[in-house]
C-alpha cells in the first residue's frame, strides 16, 4: 500500500483484474503481481473494502443495463401479443403474466414477513423501554390497545397479549 493510505496502482489493478478473472491466480497474472502479494493485500482491510467497493459497483452497473433493456424487453413482448400465431400470442401472454406476478410476490411482503416485522419492532421498543426504566406493563398495554384498533379496521397485525403484570407496574426486564 503506499504510504498515505491509499492503494497502490498495482493495488487498483488487481482489483479490476479480480472483478473480470475467475480465479486470484489468473487475476494476479493478469494484473503482473505474485500470487503471493495478491493474498497478502486481499488480508488488508482497505483493499478488502476497496474491492467490495468495486465489487458493489459491478452489480450495481449490471442491475442499471438490465433495467435499461427491460422497457423494450417488455414492449417486444407486447408486440408479440398482435402476432397472428396462436402459440406466439400463448407465449407471450405466459411470459408477461409469469413476471409480472414474479416480481408482485418478490416485492410484497407476506402476512408472515409483516407479523415478524412488527413482533421485531415491538420486542426493540420494548427492549428500548425496560433500558430507560419505563414501566414497560403501562407501555405494552397501550401497544395492545392501539394493535386490536388496527386489526378491528382491518389491518394485518400481530396478536400481542396484553401484559400480564398489574397495572402500572415498572418491567422487570425479561421478557415474556
Amino acid at each position: 500500500m503506499a504510504a498515505s493510505g491509499s492503494l497502490t496502482a498495482k493495488q487498483k489493478l488487481l482489483i479490476v483484474t479480480l472483478l473480470t478473472e475467475p480465479t486470484i491466480a489468473e487475476a494476479a497474472a493478469k494484473a503482473h503481481v505474485s500470487e503471493r502479494a495478491a493474498y497478502r493485500w486481499l488480508k488488508l482491510p482497505l483493499f478488502v473494502k476497496a474491492l467490495e467497493h468495486a465489487r458493489q459497483q459491478q452489480v450495481e452497473t449490471a442491475l442499471d443495463l438490465l433495467r435499461s433493456t427491460l422497457t423494450s424487453a417488455i414492449v417486444k413482448a407486447r408486440a408479440l401479443l398482435e402476432s397472428e400465431s396462436p402459440a406466439i400470442v400463448l407465449r407471450a401472454r405466459d411470459l408477461l403474466l409469469s413476471h409480472a406476478l414474479k416480481v408482485r410476490a418478490e416485492q410484497t411482503l407476506t402476512l408472515q414477513q409483516v407479523h415478524t416485522l412488527q413482533a421485531t419492532v415491538v420486542d426493540v421498543l420494548l427492549s428500548v423501554i425496560r433500558e430507560l426504566h419505563l414501566p414497560e406493563a403501562q407501555i405494552r398495554q397501550r401497544f395492545f390497545e392501539r394493535f386490536k384498533a388496527l386489526k378491528e379496521a382491518g389491518w394485518p397485525v400481530v396478536d400481542l397479549a396484553p401484559s400480564p403484570q398489574p397495572n402500572g407496574a415498572a418491567g422487570n426486564g425479561h421478557s415474556e
